[in-house]
């Protein structure tokens, strides 16, 4: 009794033990769900506001990216435009690359930060050019830099080509990755609320298989005595739950990866295709894998057509397959990398010049598994390098005549003029006559020669008009019919109501007979020389396909068109160089074409020349159509003026024998001369006069003070005076771009003691 007592207390214990053990399993689990889910929920809002940081940060950074290659793009593609001012190609180029997504806005800038193309777009609309009158505020140093500022990103880069010439800017929207960003944290916030809700009953749910062991356990404890050793049934679950998360998570990972790497594909393939260079790709053996859409247009491929085909030798030019072959080639293999200069050659026959970079590509055991090739069209480089070095060469030609020209001036005054006075003073029947005279006549020479350097190195004084060309055809007509003989049929077809230009007349008569005698000189049997006038409008790209660059907009063209011998290729890159001749020894001095060069230049024209062996030659000259109304020519006739007077003049001249020819032709017409060899010594002079001094004729170019400054200070002791400026060779003291001022008095060297006269006389009165 005693024991079985006893046993039924234990087991009346072990009842008791039981609803205890139930219900604290009941409360563990209901808390242990719940704060699960609470951490569960936790966890799942910090890795998802973590996932929405890096996200954004990693959208930024590719926006970051995509502005530094788009920028760097916009200012290699520029460079040329820029240097060109061609800034109608510069707004073309940021249209197109406006449309890049997220781009707001680019702009293109000088070197000082002065905006010549502006490019915005605002949402998905068109991008559109809009002027902005604002300067830029340009990076400290002229290198690629990124700025983030009131949520737009900023990717500046310099545009350089030897040196800086300017800057790109380009404006990236960072809005939506910020917007993306509020909307990922307003779901995680939403998802944890969810999450905990959802936990709890998926764990309460969950739960329900570790508590039926739990009720087993109790039920066991109860019925302890009566098992004899039964054992409880083990309920699997956890150990599943983590090999299906790892399969996930495995899952998740491999689907990420791959998704980022079709991403970085297609990005890749974008700029690709969007890009203006050639780029390609070809196996070791030399076949084409790939060409992007800017290569197949510069080869001429078409879209759909298989490029596996092609052969890298048969996409080079002749002369520049063995290069690439035999250089280019081996050379990446071996080294990973070649560039040079090359020409691409396209199916309709084009040789295009491209810079070109080859590159090796490895695979991981280090053997090269393919090639990539980029090159870029330098068709417009080339253009420019040739028109700067011609304008380099002709300025420097330029220079050297105009210095020459300069002193041989003052020497020819004195050889002419002595020359002249001793004419005048022979007898007819002097026996020094004819040699007095063959001076006269090789200095008149020489003073031609150097009119003709002044006007190619663009240092002659210029008296322009508004006038039109159909005046000037039509008043050099009979003297060019002398001139030409009656071999050479002249035919004039002159546009009716022609444009106005702004032009020295005496100029541009010079201009059509040394392009008359040119034309006369390929005719020695006789031809038709033409000379044809119109209203012209020269558009871009026409300006673009010649040596000489023209700005487009309308022009008066002047034309001169022969049927004679012509001229080859080589002999056309040097017509107008200074000396060269095709003619004989001793049949021409080589100047006449380069004074046209000089004179069409000093008149802001632009003068091309057209030719072929067999079929004649063409110049077309063209100049800007003036806005004013044409003025009516001068008349040729000069002035019935007196060639003496009584007056006094101040003689300024830094040259003694130019002074002293001068002052004795003067004197020796009634003059009263005072000379002074410069401008401190003229300033004296006039001080120590007591009468009155009625005009000064002065050198421009003197050392010390100047013509002008010397005028300048007489003009406040004798406001009176006037004032007739000589010269062989101007600076600009009574110029503006070798034009004449209005209103001053110009005597050019080498004058004559006529000339002389004849302007003091005009320039005094009558």
């Amino acid at each position: 009794m005693e024991h079985y007592s006893r046993k039924r207390e234990s087991a009346a214990g072990g009842a008791d033990v039981s609803p205890m053990l139930l219900r604290w399993t009941r409360r563990l689990s209901t808390r242990l769900a719940f704060l699960t889910a609470l951490v569960l929920a936790a966890v799942i809002a910090v890795l998802t506001l973590l996932a929405a940081e890096e996200i954004s940060s990693d959208a930024a950074g590719e926006r970051e990216l995509q502005a530094k290659a788009l920028a760097q793009n916009i200012a290699a593609v520029s460079a040329d435009d820029l240097l060109a001012e061609r800034y109608a190609s510069v707004e073309e180029v940021l249209v197109r690359s406006a449309s890049f997504p997220g781009v707001t806005g680019i702009w293109v800038s000088d070197r000082r930060g002065r905006v010549v193309a502006h490019v915005v777009r605002r949402g998905e609309e068109p991008p559109e050019v809009r002027l902005e009158p604002a300067d830029l505020a340009l990076p400290a140093e002229p290198r690629p830099v990124t700025e983030i500022e009131s949520g737009r990103l900023y990717a500046w880069h310099p545009i350089a080509a030897g040196t800086v010439l300017g800057w790109v800017r380009v404006e990236y929207s960072l809005e939506k990755i910020a917007s993306t960003r509020r909307h990922i944290w307003a779901e995680s916030l939403a998802a944890g609320v969810l999450a905990i809700l959802a936990s709890t009953v998926l764990l309460l749910v969950f739960t329900r298989r570790p508590m039926r062991a739990i009720r087993r356990a109790a039920d066991f404890a109860e019925t302890l005595d009566a098992r004899h050793g039964d054992q409880i049934p083990v309920e699997r679950g956890s150990a599943e739950i983590e090999m299906l998360t790892r399969a996930l998570n495995l899952a998740s990972a491999r689907l990420a990866a791959q998704e980022a790497a079709e991403a970085a594909r297609a990005r890749l393939a974008a700029i690709l295709e969007t890009t203006s260079d050639l780029v390609g790709t070809a196996d070791l053996d030399g076949r084409a894998l790939y060409i992007n859409a800017a290569g197949r247009k510069m080869l001429g491929i078409g879209e759909g057509e298989d490029v596996s085909v092609v052969h890298v030798q048969d996409l080079h030019a002749e002369w520049a397959r063995p290069l690439v072959l035999e250089e280019g080639l081996p050379t990446a293999i071996r080294d990973g990398v070649w560039s040079g200069e090359t020409a691409l050659l396209s199916r309709d026959g084009r040789e295009i010049p491209v810079s070109q970079i080859i590159i090796g590509h490895k695979a991981h055991d280090g053997s090269i598994e393919f090639l990539s090739t980029i090159a870029r069209d330098v068709t417009e480089r080339k253009t420019l390098e040739t028109q700067f070095r011609h304008a380099q060469k002709m300025e420097a030609v330029g220079r050297l005549a105009g210095g020459v020209a300069h002193d041989f001036n003052n020497m020819l005054t004195v050889i002419n003029g002595y020359a002249e006075m001793l004419l005048r003073r022979m007898k007819p029947d002097d026996p020094s006559r004819p040699e007095i005279a063959a001076i006269r006549e090789a200095g008149e020479r020489a003073a031609s020669l150097t009119q003709q350097l002044l006007a190619f190195s663009r240092r002659q004084v210029v008296a322009p008009q508004v006038l039109s060309l159909n005046e000037i055809v039509s008043r050099t007509d009979k003297m060019l019919k002398r001139l030409i003989g009656e071999d050479v049929d002249l035919v004039t077809i002159l546009a009716p109501a022609l444009g106005p230009v702004r032009v020295d007349p005496g100029q541009m008569e010079q201009v059509i007979m040394n392009l008359a005698v040119n034309a006369r000189d390929a005719m020695p049997k006789g031809g038709k020389l033409t000379i044809e006038t119109a209203d012209v409008e020269i558009a871009e790209s026409y300006a673009r396909e010649h040596v000489v660059a023209v700005p487009p907009g309308p022009y008066v063209l002047l034309a001169v068109s022969d049927t004679g011998c012509g001229m080859d290729a080589e002999t056309l890159p040097h017509v107008f160089e200074p000396f060269f001749t095709t003619k004989g020894q001793g049949k021409g001095t080589g100047l006449g074409l380069s004074t046209v060069y000089g004179i069409v230049k000093q008149n802001a024209g632009y003068v091309w020349v057209y030719s072929e062996p067999g079929r004649g030659t063409t110049f077309k000259i063209y100049f800007p159509r003036a806005a004013e109304a044409a003025d009516a020519l001068v008349g040729r006739d000069e002035p019935d003026l007196k060639t003496g007077g009584d007056e006094t003049l101040l003689l300024v001249e830094d040259d003694p024998a130019v002074r002293a020819f001068a002052a004795k032709a003067l004197r020796q017409h009634g003059y009263t001369v005072l000379e002074a060899a410069d401008g401190e010594d003229a300033l004296a002079v006039c001080d120590a006069h007591e009468g009155p001094i009625h005009l000064m004729v002065t050198d421009v170019v003197m050392p010390g003070m100047s013509g002008r400054e010397l005028a300048e200070h007489l003009a406040r002791v004798c406001p009176k005076v006037r004032v007739l400026y000589v010269s062989g060779y101007t600076d600009n003291a009574i110029v503006h771009h070798r034009v004449l001022d209005a209103g001053v008095a110009f005597l050019q060297k080498p004058f004559s003691a006529g000339g002389l006269l004849r302007k003091v006389r005009e320039t005094l009165g009558p």
